[in-house]
């Protein structure tokens, strides 16, 4: 798998090279089910960005450019080696989302203990909820959702996971993940 992985951030790190302007493009429909354009994460351990499981060094933080969500199209997958998520709207009478993310097999193998999340959404520059602090276990499925979107912002999702790490002598780790995305209607 980590081979597969590894190829795979080869791939992206492609498609962001040949973008007009270095402007990160999603993968086509037949690709693997991960997107960079409005996705990235960071790992910190005691202050200092840490390679993924790959031994890839960290993506851009935060990401630049926006998923945009369709009635035909309504979720996302989206990863790296630090973590996945879902992102879903749902069309109807009014606009609403949920989502997941999951750590990956390597970071929860770092951690040591329970960890501290804690979510934020936001339209544009100004916060719409705090999605709420939960401190569980490293293989917890982290969800939150909201209601009354508008199909008129940018939204940015941050997720932030704390954590006492086992590398080294031990110590701090962060990880932080951001997904950006816009609701339309075509």
């Amino acid at each position: 798998m980590p081979r597969v992985l590894m190829a795979l951030v080869a791939a992206i790190a492609c498609v962001i090279a040949a973008a007009p302007g270095g402007a990160a493009t999603a993968a086509p429909a037949q690709q693997p089910v991960v997107s960079v354009a409005g996705f990235s994460s960071v790992l910190t351990l005691d202050g200092r960005p840490a390679p993924n499981a790959s031994g890839a060094t960290p993506m851009v933080f935060p990401p630049s450019g926006n998923h945009a969500f369709t009635p035909q199209a309504p979720s996302w997958s989206f990863g790296d080696g630090n973590g996945s998520g879902t992102e879903q709207i749902n069309y109807g009478s009014s606009l609403s989302e949920q989502w997941s993310y999951q750590l990956s097999a390597y970071v929860r193998s770092i951690i040591v203990g329970n960890v501290t999340q804690n979510g934020d959404l936001y339209c544009g520059s100004s916060k719409v909820t705090n999605y709420g602090q939960h401190v569980v276990a490293p293989s917890y499925l982290f969800h939150g959702s909201r209601g009354s979107l508008t199909n008129t912002c940018s939204y940015r999702t941050i997720i932030t996971f704390a954590f006492r790490h086992n590398q080294g002598g031990g110590g701090n780790g962060t990880l932080t993940a951001q997904w950006n995305w816009v609701i339309t209607w075509v």
